[in-house]
């Protein structure tokens, strides 16, 4: 059978090719809506070509002489282009966003935004097992968003999901509060650590070096935005309930309903 293509590869080099490009245009002293303009456009063709090689590892897996070995291998690939998609998608939003293309903001229930979302997550990464607070499904509180509100969660979880790397995962979801006019979403987990670099700076103060190893957090960066985007805030701490020195916790903050 001839080698597979290093999936791995493929996404961390269509990653840097964007981030390139974003250099470049800002070097340029091209304006934002500019940048936004060729941001979208590289996107659409990143998300053709994964939508193509999503298409042959369909055809791959069909295969009856594919060993074992072999499908459980594209289907972590499936996983990885799959993810990827899921941030080019993220970043075409921020660009519509960016030039004031973006859906308005609606009412959005809170509690089956988090279920979709969790219903996503155990398809890409069955084996990590997420819990709610009690009675989450009936008293989280309804929020104004749109769809950027929706992927910026499941982004963040499956940021999450990428970085445990170990053989029985968790991710505890709950809702808060930081004032009268915001909703906090609360994602933690005790395996992980969480990049010094991305707890103490934001992305364009980084080295260029610096930059190369927070591809490891891309979609808590993108969430990060999406949440700016929504008028909402987006945190990462070190440590969880009841264990300061251990994993991390996520802090969400989205427009409550009813607020202008």
């Amino acid at each position: 059978m001839k080698r597979l293509i290093n999936w791995d590869a493929h996404i961390e080099t269509s990653g840097r090719r964007l981030g390139e490009a974003r250099l470049t245009t800002t070097r340029t002293g091209q304006g934002h809506d500019e940048l936004s303009a060729y941001m979208d456009i590289l996107s659409h063709d990143i998300l053709n070509n994964n939508q193509a090689i999503l298409s042959c590892i369909e055809f791959i897996t069909t295969s009856p002489a594919l060993d074992e070995r072999s499908r459980e291998y594209t289907a972590k690939a499936a996983v990885k282009v799959n993810i990827s998609t899921l941030m080019f998608e993220s970043i075409r939003e921020l660009c519509l966003a960016n030039q004031s293309e973006t859906p308005p903001l609606r009412p959005m229930d809170l509690s089956e935004l988090l279920v979709d979302a969790v219903q996503a997550l155990s398809r890409l990464f069955p084996r990590v097992t997420v819990t709610t607070s009690e009675g989450l499904d009936k008293t989280a509180p309804s929020i104004m968003g749109n769809q950027m509100a929706s992927d910026l969660v499941l982004m963040a979880l499956v940021n999450l999901a990428l970085l445990d790397k170990s053989e029985d995962g968790r991710i505890d979801i709950g809702i808060g509060e930081s004032g009268p006019e915001h909703v906090d979403v609360l994602l933690s987990s005790r395996h992980i650590r969480i990049p010094s670099a991305f707890l103490e700076h934001d992305a364009p103060h980084l080295t260029s070096d610096s930059r190369s190893k927070m591809v490891r957090v891309a979609g808590f960066l993108l969430a990060r935005l999406m949440t700016k985007a929504l008028d909402g805030a987006f945190e990462v701490r070190g440590g969880t309930d009841g264990h300061p020195d251990e994993g991390c916790t996520i802090r969400i903050s989205l427009r409550r309903e009813g607020l202008q």
